[in-house]
C-alpha cells in the first residue's frame, strides 16, 4: 500500500510507503508527451510503440477527455499521453515518443 505519492518538478515520482515506522521510496518517472504530426507514434497503436518492459501508458487525453488506453488504442495528433516508467527506462520511453 502506498501512503503518499510525491511529484517532483523534474517529473520524478517518489512513492512513500510507511512500513513499521520506516519510509520506503521508489523513484520512477512520469513522462507526458503531446503527439505531434510527423512524430513516431502519430497514427500508431500503443502496442506498436515497443515501450520497454514495465512502462505503462496510464492515460491518453484526447480533446479534453480521459481515455483508458490499451494496446489497440490508436494515437492521434494532439493526444497527450502520460507514461509511467522506471527511471532506468526513461530514455527508451522518450525515444519511442519523440524519436
Amino acid at each position: 500500500m502506498v501512503d503518499a505519492i510525491v511529484y517532483h518538478p523534474s517529473g520524478r515520482v517518489a512513492a512513500a510507503q510507511l512500513c513499521g515506522g520506516a519510509v520506503i521510496y521508489s523513484a520512477n518517472e512520469v513522462i507526458e508527451a503531446e503527439i505531434a504530426s510527423g512524430t513516431p507514434p502519430a497514427g500508431k497503436t500503443i502496442g506498436s510503440l515497443r515501450l520497454p518492459t514495465g512502462a505503462l501508458v496510464g492515460v491518453v487525453v484526447r480533446r479534453g477527455k480521459l481515455l483508458h488506453p490499451d494496446e489497440d488504442t490508436k494515437l492521434e495528433v494532439g493526444d497527450r499521453v502520460i507514461v509511467f516508467s522506471a527511471t532506468a527506462s526513461e530514455s527508451e520511453v522518450r525515444k519511442a515518443l519523440f524519436g
